[in-house]
């Protein structure tokens, strides 16, 4: 019968007696290899931690750009059916939140244009502007059926609208969203430019009115005036187009 003292103590003499001097040797080798395995473990969780670290400041970084920026930007999805009605945001910065007239960010998302529209109804404001958004998304998923991530259509819209009483114009560009060479959602840029259209049409017809004003003979039939009131007409449709287009922007 074998000794149950040994001088490596009891716990080694209880498993030698069961196992053995070579299975003794083996899970001292497991042992080992598990504390290194542990060792190896709390480094990388060491570095995943110093990389999520950066991803949240970088993220925070471009939180920061996108919400300092006046003009709206945003993302939606195709919607639940996948065809673009009804596309929810999945993405805004500041500027769309104030248009949709969100306090937080966690308000603004999973919920498509239609719902914000009968939100904003529903306090007796009024807010005209869904239709409009719905059409040009539609719009623009249609002028990409055949687009790549390395060729696809931008849409440029011009909406007019009205938000608590006051009528607001805005400039709309859209491109598709890819997510390898599927298209996943809608990615959104707008500039409310209601000033800067309000202007310019105040500025062709003061320019108007002081041509015929100045000029007693200046009318449509004098190839003179006519000629200068088209010019400043072409002036104001060049300096602010509202028509529709969609090019197509190949890399």
């Amino acid at each position: 019968m074998r000794s149950t003292a040994s001088s490596a103590g009891p716990v080694r003499s209880i498993l030698s007696y069961f196992a053995g001097p070579s299975s003794l040797d083996q899970l001292r080798q497991d042992v080992q290899k598990h504390r290194s395995d542990i060792a190896g473990l709390s480094s990388v969780h060491r570095e995943l931690i110093a990389v999520k670290k950066k991803q949240d400041a970088f993220e925070e970084l471009v939180r920061s750009v996108v919400d300092t920026n006046p003009d709206m930007l945003w993302v939606k999805d195709l919607g639940k059916d996948g065809n673009g009605v009804d596309a929810r945001f999945i993405f805004t910065n500041k500027a769309q939140r104030d248009f949709l007239q969100c306090q937080t960010l966690e308000e603004s998302l999973g919920k498509p244009i239609s719902y914000f529209g009968a939100k904003i109804r529903g306090t007796g404001s009024v807010f005209t502007f869904y239709d409009a958004c719905t059409l040009s998304d539609l719009t623009t998923l249609e002028m990409n059926v055949n687009a790549t991530p390395n060729r696809y259509a931008i849409c440029k819209f011009f909406e007019t609208g009205e938000i608590d009483g006051v009528t607001k114009h805005i400039h709309i560009r859209k491109i598709p969203l890819f997510s390898g060479k599927e298209i996943v959602g809608i990615v959104g840029y707008a500039q409310d430019v209601t000033k800067r259209h309000e202007d310019l049409i105040k500025l062709g017809k003061s320019l108007q009115e002081n041509i015929t004003g100045h000029t007693p003979a200046c009318s449509l039939n004098n190839p003179g005036c006519s000629n200068t009131m088209e010019m400043i007409g072409d002036y104001i449709r060049d300096s602010y187009n509202t028509d529709s287009e969609c090019i197509v922007i190949e890399k």
